[in-house]
């Protein structure tokens, strides 16, 4: 149990490091990295940035910016 916590701990701070240097956005490590693949597939512009917030819609709900 004390190694799975380690590596969680490893985890998460592996993390903070790629959303500190823009590579993803969040801490939704898969889903981003998803997007960033299809981003390449598909020819589209990823919209990756360190600190970027998801947004708020006139009705006031949250969505995250996709690709564009």
């Amino acid at each position: 149990m004390a190694r799975l916590r380690a590596a969680e701990r490893e985890l998460r701070a592996a993390i903070e490091d790629l959303i500190r240097l823009g590579a993803i956005r969040s801490h939704v490590l898969v889903g981003d990295l998803g997007e960033l693949i299809a981003a390449r597939y598909y020819g589209a512009a990823a919209t990756l940035h360190a600190g970027l917030a998801d947004e708020l819609t006139a009705s006031g709900a949250r969505r995250r910016p996709r690709l564009k």
